[in-house]
C-alpha cells in the first residue's frame, strides 16, 4: 500500500496538533505528549540531543527537525511557541512543516528556519 503523500501528513498531524493546544491551557508546555505523538507515527528528531527535554522560561519559541524513514526526501519541522499566563498556565501554539530536501540544499539553509 502507498503511503499518504508528505503533505496530507503534515496537514493530518496539524490537525491533531490543534488537540493538544487549541483552546488548552496547561501548567507545562505539552512537549512530552507530542513528541509521543510524533514518533507514534514514524517522525524521529533529526538530532537527539536537540530534544529539548525542558522548555523553560514564561515564553519562548523553538524549532525541531525531524525526519521520518517513509518519507526520506522531506526534512519536517515542529515549532513551538509558549507564553505563560498570570494564572501560571501556559497557552502553547504548535505547528509541523515539512521541505523537501533538495529545496533546503538549494536554498543553502540550514535545516532548521530561525
Amino acid at each position: 500500500m502507498k503511503n499518504p503523500s508528505a503533505k496530507s501528513v503534515v496537514d493530518g498531524v496539524n490537525s491533531e496538533l490543534g488537540k493538544f493546544t487549541v483552546n488548552k491551557y496547561e501548567r507545562n508546555v505539552p512537549y512530552g505528549r507530542i513528541g509521543e505523538f510524533l514518533a507514534s507515527l514514524g517522525f524521529e528528531p533529526a538530532d537527539p540531543e536537540d530534544h529539548p527535554f525542558a522548555l523553560l522560561g514564561h515564553e519562548g519559541r523553538v524549532s525541531i527537525d525531524y525526519l521520518n524513514k517513509d518519507y526520506p526526501s522531506y526534512v519536517f519541522w515542529l515549532h513551538l511557541t509558549w507564553y505563560r499566563m498570570t494564572s501560571g498556565n501556559f497557552e502553547v501554539v504548535a505547528r509541523f512543516e515539512m521541505l523537501s530536501k533538495e529545496t533546503v540544499r538549494r536554498r543553502g539553509v540550514r535545516a532548521s528556519p530561525p
